[in-house]
């Protein structure tokens, strides 16, 4: 998906919404509309160094993360050199080295003192993983900006419509929603589920599980983040919320 695209999808926005039952709610329901980037695996060249798994270019000072004594598996890293163009302006992330992000694959809360994600330079070499540890298979990630909406049901859209009851500021985000495409892998935006987090937090990457990718009973990884701490830098205070089968 091209920039291009990015324009036409939003003037089908705003098409859809001229023919929502209620258009003056849905062109209310258009200021919900956050910038992201979905990201995809298959053919092409990739963005940089964007990927699903394979080993983190952990530097010689950084411990590998662990969940207790149990060391976290790689799901994704972000480069954000290759990304940045995408989103301008609005991009909120380091604008280079890598994002890595990390998961449990059994299921346990995290410990917020035990980061998940780190921003690293990206020059260090592969680090192997600690023995037992999975590695899954690298898959590389195109990228491109698309709007996102929340979805109808979401605590996101009454509270935003609040003079509305639930069915109408479902009714004025629903046809909007419709005209945007699904999306695997998104790097910010809103939930694609429906979950609203906490006040004040926001998803920062979300995942589906892929076929050759040993994630368990993980369906889906969505991490999130504080606003302030988005805002800030600090992305070590990012934490996962996991969907199991």
């Amino acid at each position: 998906m091209t920039d291009s695209s990015d324009e036409e999808l939003r003037a089908r926005l705003a098409e859809a919404a001229g023919n929502a039952p209620d258009p003056q709610a849905a062109r209310r329901a258009l200021g919900l509309l956050r910038p992201s980037i979905a990201l995809t695996s298959g053919d092409g060249p990739g963005c940089g160094r964007t990927r699903l798994g394979g080993l983190p270019p952990l530097p010689p000072h950084a411990g590998w993360p662990t969940f207790g004594d149990r060391p976290l598996t790689l799901a994704a890293q972000l480069d954000c050199a290759a990304l940045l163009p995408l989103l301008g302006d609005e991009w909120p992330l380091p604008r280079d080295g890598l994002l890595l992000f990390f998961y449990d694959d059994a299921f346990g809360e995290l410990n917020p003192e035990e980061p998940c994600v780190l921003h690293v330079q990206g020059d260090a070499p592969e680090r192997p993983a600690p023995p037992g540890t999975p590695v899954n298979p690298e898959f590389p990630l195109n990228a491109a900006r698309t709007p996102s909406l929340p979805v109808s049901f979401s605590h996101a859209v009454t509270t935003f419509l609040d003079d509305l009851d639930l069915i109408d500021a479902m009714d004025a985000v629903g046809p909007l929603t419709d005209v945007l495409p699904s999306v695997d892998y998104r790097l910010l935006g809103w939930h694609d589920g429906g979950a609203d987090g906490l006040e004040g937090h926001r998803t920062l990457l979300q995942l589906e599980t892929v076929d050759g990718a040993d994630w368990g009973e993980i369906v889906n990884i969505a991490y999130w983040i504080a606003d302030e701490d988005l805002a800030a830098g600090r992305f070590d205070r990012a934490y996962p919320g996991i969907e199991v089968a």
